[in-house]
């Protein structure tokens, strides 16, 4: 027992914001909970299954947007004629941040298929440089791994863009940022205009609105850029940030329970264009009072942190390990005279148990250590 307590012990830095804490574990707790729909629909109705589920991919976009938007901004102001050696050290740490975990999971996923699973069609080598969701809809392996795609051309798109503006148009940076940011909800947005028109009517439903909308590069990266303004906002206007902060979280959560209570109605124009926005939106709104939360403590605060400390291993293993994996041969062991509710609750617990344990060992044995590495090589 005492040794399971030590896997699960995990070293909590005083420099963290704990507000930024309750997002981040908000959004992986929204992911694993849709992940974990189709156990939990065979014990409780869908319709209550279903209420209250949000789009957790979705806050974790605007969120790194945020805490991205931050560093470019003082990356940018500390060295008014940027070069591509500062990009240069910029992406070497955001790769090692992102890469090496993501690179891990899918080779894994890549030998496991290739030696047990039809694995027919699938073009691998577009997962190791992130085209597998750029102008076409994500394939079925590693479903999970288009957010991490969108995330990774923002990491590279933005930066290059920014120095642009500042380096040859001679813009400032706040100017840089705000036309470069705004070009890309434009361009987003007149994108899911453009797949919204092609879809026919009587085939638009959650399923190709996913597929076409949602989970494609083109269409979400405004939901990025919308943290992105928040960290703007948070450089250059600081006493907006500061004592709007209460009004602001007022107006972010009015948003967020608007789409939250229309997010099924894709089949309405609005909803179906502008949904993406009114989350970036919400989530960027609520960021100044989220932000002003710097600490916490009791158990609640240790569950929190645990969540978002260990969120970005728990999001690479989820479906494509432990559902795909681990759970589809473990079902094989469970009991055919076992009613569907209580193999659902079986599978359920283990989902959420060999996901909890699997984030762990990654994050404290791979993750953080190359995270130190990082760190130490700086």
């Amino acid at each position: 027992m005492k040794t399971l307590k030590n896997i699960f012990r995990l070293e909590i830095s005083p420099n963290r914001i704990y507000g930024l804490d309750i997002l981040r574990a908000l959004a992986i707790w929204f992911v694993l909970y849709a992940h974990a729909l189709s156990y939990i629909q065979e014990i409780i109705p869908i319709k209550y299954a279903r209420w209250g589920m949000y789009d957790g991919v979705s806050i974790f976009f605007t969120l790194s947007g945020f805490l991205i938007g931050g560093i470019l901004i003082k990356i940018l102001e500390k060295n008014p004629k940027p070069s591509f050696s500062i990009l240069w050290d910029f992406w070497k740490r955001r790769w090692l941040r992102t890469l090496p975990n993501y690179f891990l999971v899918l080779t894994i996923l890549v030998i496991y298929f290739s030696l047990f699973r039809d694995f027919e069609g699938i073009e691998v080598w577009k997962y190791y440089v992130f085209f597998q969701n750029l102008w076409q809809p994500q394939p079925w392996f590693f479903g999970e791994s288009w957010s991490l795609s969108i995330e990774e051309w923002f990491y590279l798109i933005t930066p290059v863009g920014l120095l642009i503006f500042v380096r040859f148009f001679k813009l400032s940076v706040l100017q840089s940022i705000w036309l470069f940011a705004c070009g890309i909800i434009v361009y987003s947005t007149l994108e899911r205009i453009s797949q919204y028109a092609s879809i026919i009517p009587s085939e638009l439903n959650l399923t190709t609105y996913n597929m076409l909308i949602r989970t494609q590069i083109t269409t979400r990266l405004d939901s990025i850029m919308f943290g992105v303004l928040a960290a703007c906002v948070k450089h250059y206007s600081p006493q907006i940030w500061t004592k709007a902060k209460t009004l602001l979280f007022g107006i972010g959560l009015s948003l967020l329970i608007f789409y939250l209570f229309h997010r099924n109605d894709i089949e309405v124009y609005f909803i179906g264009i502008f949904g993406p926005a009114l989350i970036g939106l919400g989530v960027a709104f609520i960021l100044p009072f989220l932000n002003a939360i710097k600490s916490g403590g009791g158990f609640i605060y240790k569950v929190i942190t645990y969540l978002s400390l260990t969120s970005y291993s728990a999001y690479l293993i989820n479906l494509g390990i432990v559902q795909d994996i681990v759970l589809l041969n473990i079902k094989k062991l469970i009991p055919l005279n076992l009613s569907i509710e209580s193999q659902s609750a079986i599978l359920l617990l283990l989902f959420f148990s060999f996901t909890f344990l699997g984030a762990t060992l990654l994050f404290k044995y791979f993750e953080l250590p190359i995270m130190k590495l990082r760190d130490k090589k700086k």
